[in-house]
């Protein structure tokens, strides 16, 4: 899905009380990128999902003194 603004219709479905009605909603979509940090020497640090023009701080701490 692209970036933007999307308009859905949210239709309600009725029972015997109450009558079906329609109601609408404006969506703004963003990016979002996951970002995965190993390492296979110390402890990686930084792991999430990040939207579209964040920084991403990634680290890794060795286990080494």
């Amino acid at each position: 899905m692209e970036k933007g603004d999307y308009e859905i219709t949210v239709v309600f479905k009725g029972d015997s009380a109450h009558r079906g009605s329609n109601a609408s909603a404006t969506l703004t979509v963003t990016a979002k990128y996951r970002v995965e940090v190993f390492s296979e020497r110390g402890v990686a640090t930084g792991s999430g999902w990040y939207r579209q023009g964040a920084t991403a701080t990634v680290s890794n701490k060795s286990n080494c003194y």
